[in-house]
């Protein structure tokens, strides 16, 4: 098994089934704490701040936090392992791009919608660079990816943030008809960007501590 960042806090010499159980332990612990920061911070931003979550909120804050620490993370490593590089600049280039689109408030300033601007510019260069690397260490890259329990995460947060918050915050669909159209807009938002929030934390999880499938060639017949 790869080493994880709770696989490195584990005791030597503690037996095979003690150990997945730390692991286990370690992993529920770490998502229980870091599943509350949604309702906290959001909590923060209505019941303190008196923001209703906008654009200059503290969960907004956090999620491009949580973002730039994914992009950052993702360059740093794709600098040292050059055979997955290609495959961890794309992901980065794909959530520098969300980065980018969640920064658009400041971006207005300079003209409604220019985010789109540099979000396509980092998009075209990120794909350029990936095609002049290859497509087989793109896939040699994504293919250990995807063996590994990071994967689940990332994929999980992903669904959270692209698809889980837009179908259960949406008003139109559910909280129009049971809040009304008014109160529905006010609850929605704080909603959505707390759900947002979660899926970026798991999206962080995966990448940034679970990352021991670029530590080394995982066996073949191994399916995480």
């Amino acid at each position: 098994m790869n080493p994880t960042s709770c696989e490195e806090q584990c005791p030597a010499g503690v037996a095979e089934p003690l150990k997945t159980l730390l692991l286990a332990a370690c992993d529920i612990l770490s998502l229980l704490l870091l599943t509350l920061i949604p309702t906290l911070t959001v909590a923060l931003d209505l019941r303190w701040l008196h923001n209703g979550v906008g654009e200059i909120s503290i969960t907004e804050l956090l999620q491009e936090g949580v973002l730039l620490a994914i992009v950052v993370g993702l360059y740093w490593k794709g600098r040292r392992l050059p055979e997955v590089r290609a495959f961890l600049w794309l992901l980065a280039g794909f959530f520098g791009c969300l980065l980018i689109r969640e920064l658009d408030v400041f971006f207005d300033k300079i003209r409604h919608g220019f985010w789109l601007y540099p979000a396509l510019l980092l998009a075209m260069t990120t794909l350029l660079y990936s095609w002049r690397q290859g497509w087989q260490t793109l896939l040699h890259g994504a293919a250990r990816f995807a063996q590994h329990r990071s994967a689940l995460f990332t994929l999980f947060g992903l669904l959270l943030v692209a698809v889980f918050s837009r179908m259960f915050g949406s008003g139109s669909l559910l909280w129009n008809e049971i809040l009304g159209v008014q109160m529905a807009f006010e609850f929605k938002t704080p909603l959505q960007e707390g759900i947002e929030l979660l899926g970026y934390i798991y999206v962080a999880y995966g990448i940034l501590t679970q990352g021991g499938y670029l530590r080394q060639e995982p066996p073949a017949s191994v399916h995480r």
